[in-house]
C-alpha cells in the first residue's frame, strides 16, 4: 500500500485520484456508516457483518505491519517521545497497555519473517500475533527456532 496514484474509471475514461490509501479507507468507512440498512434482510446483515469483520482484521494487520516499520525507524523519537508505546498512547485513543501490545506485535513481525509473511497473507490475525508476542517475551530464541 504505497502512495502511488490510483486510477479511477469514470464513463470510460481514466482520471487520477490523489487520495492516499488511508483516505480511501476513511471514505469507505464513512460510506458503510451511511448505508441505509433498515430494509436489509437478516442474511444481508449477516453477510455485511462478516465482511466488516474481515476488512477490520486486514486493516489491523496493516496497522501492525506499519508499526513494525515505524518503530524500526524510531519515527516516534522525532517528536521527542521516549518510547514508541508512549507516543502511541499520547497521540491515539489507545491506552498504554494496548499501545504496548501493538508495539510488541510490530517488533515480533519485524524480527520474524515467517510471522510477518503469515500476517501479510492473512494466515494469522493481528490479535494472534499480539498473543504470540506476549508469549515470546522471554522465549525469543525458542520462537526463532520453532517459527
Amino acid at each position: 500500500m504505497g502512495n502511488a496514484p490510483i486510477l479511477e474509471h469514470v464513463f470510460g475514461s481514466a482520471r487520477e485520484v490523489s487520495q492516499t490509501p488511508v483516505e480511501l479507507i476513511r471514505e469507505g468507512v464513512e460510506r458503510a456508516a451511511a448505508a441505509d440498512r433498515p430494509g436489509w434482510s437478516d442474511a444481508a446483515r449477516s453477510g455485511d457483518l462478516l465482511e466488516l469483520v474481515a476488512v477490520s482484521e486486514r486493516l489491523q494487520a496493516e496497522v501492525v505491519r506499519e508499526i513494525a516499520e515505524w518503530d524500526a525507524r524510531q519515527a516516534w523519537a522525532a517528536d521527542g517521545a521516549l518510547s514508541a508505546s508512549s507516543w502511541l498512547a499520547h497521540r491515539t485513543p489507545l491506552g498504554r497497555r494496548a499501545a504496548s501490545r501493538l508495539i510488541r506485535a510490530g517488533r515480533l513481525v519485524a524480527r520474524h519473517a515467517t510471522t510477518a509473511a503469515a500476517l501479510a497473507s492473512g494466515t494469522i490475525t493481528a490479535p494472534k500475533v499480539e498473543v504470540l508476542a506476549a508469549a515470546v517475551k522471554h522465549r525469543a530464541s525458542l520462537f526463532a527456532r520453532d517459527e
